[in-house]
């Protein structure tokens, strides 16, 4: 597997990539700088997920990401714009060399919702690279590595999960013993008292009797 990789990073060796999530509310704008030389091409792909009220991050329909690219050695003129689904890829080529600012802002009906966006950036210097690039085996393995990263963070999210259904049947169990025992209380409680008025009752009809 090992030399496998090897070889893929050797396949790597004109491509430069970057692999990060992060989060933002909507309307909120993340942004990042990469230097691109002239007629370089510039590949991304968004990932992005809505917070459920179970603290689950899930896709959305209604969730978009705009995307800009702007020419930071020019002015921050504008060179690109796009608005992306929750699943997307995109790519656009450099006219000019020098530093670009990319920038996404999540669009979502509920402003106050917490969204989870991954991101991979992709600068390749050749040439021969255009939109059939993204179904050779260089994408093939940022997606594979895309997705090994999505399963370890899937693994980290089970995990806490597990640890909180932990302790709540913990909690459960302890609170199930109090119940018990306040219970046990009550019923000696009723039964001294039963007994105290029993005996209460005796002495007041043995008196009567005398």
């Amino acid at each position: 597997m090992s030399a496998i990789k090897t070889a893929l990073l050797l396949l790597l060796y004109l491509v430069q990539a970057t692999s990060l999530h992060f989060y933002l509310r909507p309307g909120e704008t993340k942004c990042f700088y990469e230097g691109i030389t002239k007629e370089s091409q510039f590949f991304a792909t968004i990932d992005a997920h809505v917070e459920d009220e179970d603290g689950k991050f899930s896709r959305n329909p209604h969730l978009t990401v705009s995307l800009f690219v702007y020419a930071s050695f020019d002015a921050n003129e504008l060179v690109f714009a796009q608005r992306n689904s929750p699943f997307s890829e995109f790519q656009f080529t450099a006219l000019e060399s020098g530093e670009h600012r990319i920038c996404m802002t999540p669009n979502f009906p509920h402003t106050t919702a917490q969204l989870r966006i991954f991101v991979d950036f992709k600068v390749s210097t050749s040439d021969m690279l255009d939109s059939r690039r993204l179904m050779d085996v260089t994408y093939l393995q940022d997606r594979i590595d895309y997705l090994v990263s999505r399963l370890e963070d899937i693994r980290s999210d089970q995990e806490v999960l597990r640890k909180q259904d932990e302790e709540a049947q913990r909690l459960s169990k302890v609170a199930n013993q109090q119940m018990i025992l306040w219970s046990a209380v009550q019923s000696a409680a009723l039964v001294l008292v039963f007994l105290f008025q029993l005996r209460h009752l005796k002495n007041f009809f043995n008196r009567k009797v005398v």
